[in-house]
C-alpha cells in the first residue's frame, strides 16, 4: 500500500473541521426545537403534573379531564429512556451526512473514490457528538434554553434542596 494515501492534506483537514463544527451547531440548533419544546419535556421526556390554575376547569361533567392544567409543577418523572436524545441526534446527523452525501473521512483521506456508508456513519457519530457539545455550549455557558425547560429545572432544584 502506497503511504502518499495517508499524507494530510491540512487545508482539507481545516475546511472538514469547520465543516463538521457548522453542521453540528445546526443540528443542535434544530434539535432544540424538539427537545426544549413544552411538549417533548412534558410528554416525552418527564411525566409532568401540574397545580391547576383556579381559574381553570380540569374536569368535564362526566368526570374525566378535559385539559391538562397550566399551573405549577408539583409532580416530576423521568419517563424517556436513557440516550434516547442521542440516538434522535445520531439519526438526524445520518441523514444529513447520507442526504448530502458528507463523508468527513473519504475528504481527508482520499482513498476512495466516492463516499463511504462506514464513513458516514463515523461522520454521523462525530456531528452527533459535536451537537451534544454544542447544547452543554448554549445551556450551560450561555444559559440559552426554553421557558419550558427552565421551569423544570427549577422544580428540580426545589426537589433537590428539600431532600
Amino acid at each position: 500500500m502506497d503511504p502518499n494515501y495517508f499524507v494530510m492534506d491540512f487545508p482539507r483537514v481545516a475546511e472538514v473541521f469547520l465543516a463538521i463544527t457548522v453542521i453540528a451547531l445546526m443540528v443542535e440548533r434544530v434539535l432544540a426545537l424538539i427537545f426544549e419544546s413544552r411538549f417533548y419535556l412534558e410528554k416525552v421526556e418527564y411525566r409532568v403534573t401540574r397545580k391547576p390554575k383556579k381559574s381553570e376547569r380540569i374536569e368535564s361533567s362526566d368526570g374525566t379531564p378535559a385539559k391538562a392544567a397550566s399551573g405549577k409543577i408539583i409532580g416530576l418523572e423521568r419517563k424517556a429512556p436513557a440516550g434516547l436524545k442521542e440516538m434522535i441526534a445520531f439519526a438526524v446527523s445520518l441523514f444529513v451526512c447520507y442526504y448530502w452525501k458528507f463523508d468527513a473521512m473519504t475528504i481527508i483521506m482520499p482513498i476512495h473514490v466516492t463516499e463511504t456508508w462506514p464513513g458516514m456513519i463515523l461522520s454521523a457519530a462525530i456531528i452527533a457528538g459535536g451537537s451534544k457539545a454544542a447544547i452543554k455550549l448554549f445551556k450551560d455557558w450561555l444559559d440559552v434554553k426554553s421557558t419550558a425547560k427552565t421551569e423544570i429545572e427549577i422544580f428540580k432544584k426545589s426537589q433537590d434542596s428539600k431532600s
